[in-house]
């Protein structure tokens, strides 16, 4: 069983809506050059609002016209009103009108939802209604040297499904401090065109304010965009164990949290809202822990290198000091292996790691200049940026480097070398279909000759027709079954959450209520049977219940166990250890939770099954179509979650597939699925599609640096 980000089926009174509020919609044409601006719609809390819009929101309904839906308390505006708004701003011609029951009850369930959630600060949310999204306000924003504020939006999407995007809004007066030639050049454009805003978290506002002008003070003005090319916000957590206070931040926690308030506050207009389950197979992983998977990993590459030549490329005048510290870590990471610093790459000599400077550094430096974009023709090389050495992840990124080079020694020689199960591949085939740097589509081959060698290449022209002229222009991975049938592999919207069991038992941790109890009695038992089983706590055991045999209490609630385990932590008389262990024996006897354990089976299948495992499933209108998901594995899953595991569709192509096309049978699901236990691709985890998509996604970059290098040369013989 998963449960998704995507709601159940529910239904909407749209009569009693139309009771308590009205519903327009404002058309505007995309080719006009004079748009509505959304602030003239006021929704903001605090702010005065002429208009007494709740709420809006917006999708395109045609190529060239966007519609704007707003909502307001009943008879509050008119139509009238609306239209002078929209003329106060322009003369062009905007469609405004009230929606009445029947266009209502014609409106995509999700227009609704983004209306009524947007709405949802009014009702103790803390958060702000933005230009038609509802921005979570953080109560200790993240704001780095006053130059990034990180702010959490709520995403409802077309097919209903929620999720949490994080923004970073940058102050415009850093772009012009720090990103001096990005200003002048390509974010000028994007700087001078895009919305500002006017950030307030304490009143909860945001509000967007003219572009620049010359009377306009900068100092508190935002725009949502980044100060450097590709510089990712701060990520909330998808979820995260621990204390109770970390879950509570997470967005799962938010998620959940949303459609709770949602339920409470709009039960006369919707039905319940609810997460949907799936009823799944699952492909387990044996009994390796996380460690221990990631240890094969680590032991291949420590044999690999043994007998082979690494070099550590420092090619600037002025070496910077932390060259030493990544050879001594490298040293100790590998010490059969002899690290050699060098000034150049030699050409089919030894496996190399080329030191570039900082990105940020060099983006804002154009005198500096590093050996990054260099062809080194045969040459293996991976390169590394200085400032991503911190002493906390020195380690992982070594290893992943080294990884790296030996997936750029495959390609070369068209072996696989960290792979281990290649027939397990027999019969299938891989494509992947990319843009070039020109902009036309090529597409690219992956598959097995023999039990130790592939073939990866680019189609020619003939034989890349008939996938590039098919009607789906999103298609990117095909896969041919050893049963020649084709199957497109898609990544789904929809991801995986932990299931409501944690939510609601997570409240009741906060909130003390209808919460399990445990008698003295029961406690002292527990205690009792822990001392039978760990001779060494015994004495601290037994000490325990004399303290609890003082106690005046008949029985302990949570809260009373929290005071006592905060009392036996305050005078040292049990071990975190031994109130671990505790915590456990308590949970399989009466099933008390005071904490989820992620090391508790029992608690991993509660509450985390769809993060964990691989987990499969058919669709029940069309038995053709598989859905897939790949967790973390789960053997002691002592671990942040950073991102949500997204489902993947695997679809028959039926323009490349016969007419009488063969399924893939069960057996067939399980090698394919196989494909993602490999813990190369991404850091000690399993990869969540096939791993020799990875051979072709390094493959095509290759192939683009040639065509790049030719076309170059090219150039300047003309």
């Amino acid at each position: 069983m998963i449960t998704t980000n995507r709601l159940a089926k529910f239904d909407i009174d749209t009569r009693k809506i139309l009771t308590d509020y009205d519903i327009y919609s404002v058309d505007q044409n995309l080719e006009e050059q004079h748009f509505i601006p959304k602030r003239i719609f006021s929704i903001n809390i605090d702010v005065e609002n002429s208009l007494g819009i709740n709420a809006l929101t917006g999708k395109k309904i045609k190529k060239n016209v966007y519609r704007l839906y707003l909502i307001t308390k009943k008879s509050v505006v008119n139509v009238q009103e609306i239209r002078r708004t929209i003329e106060k701003y322009s003369q062009h011609t905007f469609r405004a009108s009230k929606l009445d029951e029947e266009a209502v009850s014609s409106l995509d369930k999700a227009v609704i939802l983004r209306l009524f959630f947007n709405m949802l600060p009014f009702y103790g949310i803390k958060g702000t209604g933005m230009l038609g999204n509802l921005f979570l306000t953080p109560s200790k924003p993240r704001l780095t040297q006053k130059i990034y504020l990180d702010l959490t939006k709520l995403v409802v999407g077309d097919d209903c499904s929620l999720f949490l995007s994080t923004s970073r809004f940058t102050k415009v007066k850093s772009f012009k401090e720090h990103g001096i030639s990005l200003f002048n050049n390509i974010e000028r454009k994007s700087l001078n065109n895009a919305p500002w805003f006017d950030i307030d978290l304490k009143k909860w506002q945001i509000k967007q304010v003219n572009k620049y002008n010359k009377n306009l003070n900068i100092e508190n003005c935002f725009i949502n965009a980044p100060l450097y090319p590709k510089d990712k916000p701060h990520q909330m957590l998808f979820w995260a164990d621990g204390k109770l206070n970390q879950i509570q931040s997470t967005k799962f926690y938010h998620l959940y949290n949303l459609i709770s308030v949602f339920n409470s506050v709009f039960s006369e207009y919707f039905s319940e809202l609810k997460f949907e389950k799936v009823d799944t197979a699952k492909q387990l992983l044996g009994q390796l822990s996380q460690t221990e998977w990631g240890n094969q990993l680590d032991k291949h590459i420590e044999e690999f290198f043994a007998t082979n030549q690494l070099n550590l490329i420092d090619n600037r005048i002025a070496r910077d000091e932390r060259i030493e510290d990544i050879k001594a870590a490298l040293v100790q990471l590998l010490p059969t292996v002899k690290v050699n610093i060098r000034p150049i790459v030699e050409d089919k000599f030894g496996y190399n790691l080329v030191v570039i400077n900082n990105k940020r550094y060099f983006q804002t430096h154009e005198d500096v200049k590093d050996n990054y974009a260099r062809d080194y023709q045969q040459a293996i090389v991976q390169h590394l940026t200085i400032n991503t050495f911190r002493k906390g992840a020195l380690r992982s990124t070594l290893i992943n480097s080294l990884k790296e080079l030996i997936i750029k020694k495959d390609l070369k020689e068209r072996s696989l070398s960290l792979y281990h199960s290649p027939a397990l591949m027999v019969g299938w085939e891989f494509y992947q279909v990319a843009k070039g740097a020109n902009g036309a589509q090529a597409v690219y081959l992956f598959k097995m000759i023999n039990s130790d060698e592939f073939e990866v290449r680019r189609l020619d022209l003939q034989e890349s027709a008939k996938f590039i002229n098919l009607d789906n222009a999103d298609l990117q991975y095909l896969i041919k079954t050893p049963a020649n049938t084709f199957y497109n592999l898609n990544r789904k919207s929809v991801f995986t959450l932990p299931n409501a069991e944690l939510f609601g038992d997570t409240n009741e941790m906060i909130s003390h209520q209808n919460c399990s109890a445990v008698t003295k009695e029961e406690l002292k038992q527990a205690l009792n049977d822990l001392s039978k089983r760990y001779p060494n706590y015994r004495t601290k055991y037994q000490n325990l219940i004399s303290i609890i045999n003082k106690r005046e209490l008949d029985s302990f609630s949570i809260n009373d166990l929290k005071d006592e385990f905060d009392f036996m932590k305050k005078n040292k008389i049990l071990s975190p250890i031994a109130i671990n262990l505790l915590l456990d024996e308590l949970y399989e006897q009466y099933g008390l939770v005071l904490k989820v354990k992620p090391k508790i089976k029992s608690h991993v299948q509660k509450y985390l099954s769809g993060l964990t495992d691989i987990n499969y499933f058919v669709d029940n209108d069309d038995q053709d179509v598989i859905y897939y998901n790949v967790g973390t594995i789960s053997k002691n899953m002592n671990m942040s979650i950073a991102k949500a595991s997204h489902i993947w569709q695997l679809q028959p192509n039926i323009k490349l597939n016969e007419r009488n096309f063969a399924t893939i049978e069960t057996e067939n699901i399980l090698k394919f699925l196989q494909l993602m236990m490999v813990n190369f691709v991404r850091f000690h985890q399993l990869t969540v599609i096939p791993f020799p998509f990875k051979y072709l996604r390094e493959f095509i970059q290759l192939e683009e640096k040639k065509r790049s290098a030719k076309k170059d040369v090219t150039d300047l013989l003309k």
